[in-house]
């Protein structure tokens, strides 16, 4: 090979490497890390303020944007966890590599796959409006009343929910005499307990920012009532067989903790109207509708 060859393979040899050497360093300073300063510091939810997870001091993080006084990271798939974005406060990370962004950036994400299966532990508390309205209201003072429940959920792909909950209410009122529909207090204690069990199958579809569900149960109503002077055959202790529709929205769709609001119907057929004021109201429905608020934590 002549001398002018071998230097013309020279030159293009540097030529190639000093473009290689450019575009790595592009790529470096293209590519943004910090390092997490704090034990447990919480990478939240982009939609919530509801926690994804928490990381230890000197966990390093891939920066993919910024909003107001947050870092957007990048999150590894971990156990049953799937990859994910979240925010972190940037008062807790310290930046290691390239420009950290000065101005928020939007940042477009896909809806990420969740795992196979999820179990969520659930407490939920609810308003409660009886179908057998006028009777509640002459016995208790009231068509409404709080009802307060838990229940566990299992996933299946994040789209099949399938559930167990019980709720309690218990109040006490006074025994009443209706004639005509007007009613008359007679003085005499009387405590009523309900006791809901039911079983739910839901379908559920998510976007990025929240879920969305319904779903269709049965279960059974514990009713219990007694009274002050009652002779032990009119004191009540029954169940019944229920069945309901629900439907719900979920905010803090990727997160371990979530938060959700339900609105759900039940029907108690039977199981009411035999005695009492509600014969006389000719109301027989121990269900209602019930608006509520829950709160679940799970992965």
């Amino acid at each position: 090979m002549s001398a002018p060859s071998v230097r013309s393979v020279y030159r293009a040899l540097v030529a190639i490497a000093l473009l290689v050497g450019v575009s790595a360093s592009a790529a470096a300073q293209g590519q943004v890390r910090v390092r997490v300063m704090r034990d447990q510091s919480i990478i939240w939810n982009m939609s919530s303020l509801t926690p994804i997870t928490t990381v230890q001091s000197g966990t390093e993080l891939e920066v993919v944007g910024r909003e107001r006084e947050f870092f957007i990271v990048r999150l590894p798939a971990a156990g049953s966890r799937a990859a994910t974005i979240g925010r972190i406060a940037i008062a807790q990370v310290t930046l290691i590599e390239g420009v950290a962004p000065t101005s928020d950036t939007r940042v477009v994400t896909t809806v990420i796959p969740e795992p196979n299966l999820q179990v969520f532990g659930f407490g939920q508390v609810g308003l409660q409006r009886w179908r057998a309205k006028d009777t509640f209201a002459a016995v208790l003072g009231s068509a409404q009343a709080p009802m307060f429940g838990a229940g566990v959920q299992a996933r299946v792909h994040g789209q099949i929910l399938v559930e167990g909950s019980i709720d309690y209410f218990k109040k006490n009122g006074e025994r009443v005499f209706v004639s005509d529909g007007e009613v008359f207090k007679l003085g005499i204690r009387d405590t009523v307990r309900v006791l809901p069990v039911a079983m739910t199958v839901a379908y559920r579809e998510r976007t990025r920012r929240f879920a969305y569900y319904a779903g269709v149960g049965f279960g059974k109503y514990l009713y219990k009532e007694d009274s002050d002077f009652a002779d032990p055959g009119e004191n009540i202790s029954e169940r019944f067989t229920s069945y309901h529709i629900v439907g719900g929205l979920e905010l803090g769709a990727l997160g371990v903790i979530k938060t959700a609001f339900e609105v759900q119907y039940t029907t108690v057929p039977d199981a009411l109207g035999t005695s009492g004021a509600s014969k006389s109201f000719g109301e027989n429905d121990l269900g209602g509708l019930q608006v509520r608020a829950r709160l679940l934590v799970g992965r």
